[in-house]
């Protein structure tokens, strides 16, 4: 190895170990005078060798190819990995600024001066044409227009198949895409769309729903007829349930079992509540607590909910840790006699299976509606007093709504209780007196 001496640059002043060898070779490169790497290439005479060394090469049709493919497999390869990285930003991003009034007017400029050339206007409007004549075409805009299913379009499906009706979903005539499609013997089709309250509420919304409505009365009616059910029918005890059968001219059937067929397990909230949505009144899963269900054949036959107790007064004199027993609900296939009796019994036992240190159970039967604690008296359950009555909702049919169900409805549409029932004609109505049982785990 050569020897190494410490050497000063003339530019920047700092100091450097390096060979004689390439000390003489700097020497000699910039007049006797020592230069440091860096400040050389920042020098006017090093970009312009660098410049001339760059263009040579690029006269190479060879080197621009090579370049060209590892320049784009590079930009490509990070590109991918920031949009992997920051999608939901980017997406985040992009959509704000598509909503800015500075993107919309950018976007409005470029279209009117795009459409204000005859030769492209027309050569859009023949490329249209073409397109609408192509039936794969239509149907695929159609679609592309729908957004995915909503919860209640899920739950109205859900029903559905419960009830043995054969349907399709998203059933495009024409430029439009209805809801579900459900076909019936000797009688017309019938087409149902499902609508939220809110989004359909939107004047934009009203328009489009409008428009589809003159192409069915035009050129459907003959064939197809067309129902429509509102978000907050799902609300209503049983209703959604009740059209269909009305609508296809069905009756239940109980389905027959014995009761030790049934197997007792915890299950997913979202389990507990797609049997809820369908067959409890109240609807909704209430309050976040213990889920379990009873499966026959592995279907989900029944569920029950023991939450939290919701009031603390309900605690007074009770013998804690304690539960509540908020939602109990039997799929209407299997609603035999003493059947309810049973499954209390089993899911209680569960329960303290699972959780022994609990020590009292607390349920409420609403009189209302005809819930008198009879499966509570009938599995040793002890009465302990009567509830003030309560009030609920109901429409000009006798379509009944939990009040906390109408006053949720009300408050994710930005209106009072009060509005919420005046526009959908639901009146208040006082119940009866709810009765209070406990069950002792001890």
């Amino acid at each position: 190895m050569g020897k190494k001496i410490d050497i000063q640059c003339n530019k920047c002043n700092i100091k450097y170990i390096i060979s004689q060898k390439t000390f003489r070779l700097n020497l000699r490169k910039n007049n006797g005078v020592y230069i440091c790497k860096k400040c050389y290439l920042t020098s006017p005479e090093a970009r312009q060798k660098v410049s001339i060394a760059t263009k040579k090469l690029w006269r190479n049709d060879n080197y621009r190819q090579k370049q060209s493919l590892i320049r784009s497999k590079t930009q490509s390869d990070r590109s991918k990995q920031i949009w992997k990285n920051n999608r939901n930003i980017i997406i985040s991003g992009m959509i704000k600024y598509a909503n800015t009034n500075e993107a919309k007017e950018r976007q409005s400029k470029i279209t009117k001066k795009m459409w204000s050339n005859p030769l492209i206007a027309q050569k859009i409007s023949n490329s249209m044409r073409e397109r609408w004549q192509d039936e794969n075409y239509r149907t695929k805009i159609a679609k592309a227009g729908q957004p995915r299913f909503s919860q209640i379009h899920k739950t109205f499906c859900a029903i559905l198949t419960d009830l043995g009706i054969k349907f399709q979903n998203e059933f495009v005539l024409g430029p439009w895409s209805f809801d579900v499609m459900i076909p019936r013997e000797n009688q017309k089709n019938l087409l149902i769309e499902i609508n939220g309250d809110w989004v359909h509420s939107l004047p934009q919304k009203i328009n489009s729903d409008k428009q589809k409505f003159t192409y069915y009365e035009r050129y459907l009616s003959n064939t197809y007829d067309l129902k429509y059910i509102w978000e907050h029918e799902f609300y209503v005890s049983s209703r959604i349930k009740n059209l269909i059968q009305y609508w296809i001219g069905i009756t239940e059937t109980i389905k027959e079992f014995n009761f030790s067929d049934t197997i007792i397990k915890a299950i997913s909230a979202q389990e507990a509540e797609n049997l809820l949505n369908k067959y409890h009144y109240l609807s909704k899963l209430g309050r976040a607590g213990y889920y379990y269900g009873g499966h026959i054949d592995n279907n989900l036959s029944s569920v029950a909910v023991f939450a939290p107790v919701g009031r603390i007064e309900s605690l007074n004199g009770i013998l804690k840790p304690a539960l509540e027993l908020t939602r109990f609900c039997i799929h209407p296939f299997y609603q035999q006699k003493n059947y309810a009796s049973y499954l209390i019994s089993r899911f209680l036992k569960i329960l303290h299976k699972d959780h022994s240190e609990l020590r009292s159970i607390i349920a409420f039967s609403d009189t209302t509606f005809n819930h008198f604690g009879t499966i509570y008296k009938a599995t040793n359950w002890k009465f302990l007093n009567t509830v003030k009555p309560d009030y609920w909702y109901a429409d000009q049919n006798g379509w009944v709504m939990h009040k906390k169900t109408l006053w949720n409805r009300a408050t994710n549409l930005k209106m009072t209780e009060s509005e919420y029932a005046m526009k959908y004609n639901f009146s208040k109505v006082f119940g009866n007196e709810k009765q209070k049982f406990l069950f002792s785990l001890l």
